[in-house]
């Protein structure tokens, strides 16, 4: 009778030892999956403003629209000010407010 208690506590602390194991795994693999994701939206943002900031740099006239390989801005000139949105070929949609630089 007493080895079969032993059995039953070995199987116990088995199942206890795989929900623990489990549990850390599961945590392990979500903090992977979302540091994957924050990684995909920070590359994704530094694309588009990349683009804005070659719109503006290189955009004829107070509007217009410029399509890349990545994607397409369309921008409007408002004095200094240049409002440009950014459509990546994911479909995100980016909005930036630049100032025109001073050119010497």
């Amino acid at each position: 009778m007493w080895t079969k208690q032993v059995r039953a506590g070995v199987l116990l602390y088995a199942l206890l030892l795989l929900a623990v194991f489990s549990l850390v795994l599961n945590l392990y693999l979500e903090r992977h999956l979302f540091q994957e994701r924050l990684f995909k939206a920070y590359r994704e943002r530094e694309q588009a403003y990349a683009l804005a900031i070659y719109c503006r740099d290189k955009a004829e006239g107070k509007k217009g629209e410029i399509r890349f390989r990545e994607g397409q801005a369309r921008y409007a000139v408002e004095g200094k000010r240049w409002d440009i949105e950014v459509t990546l070929s994911s479909g995100e949609d980016y909005r930036f407010s630049l100032t025109e630089l001073s050119r010497h």
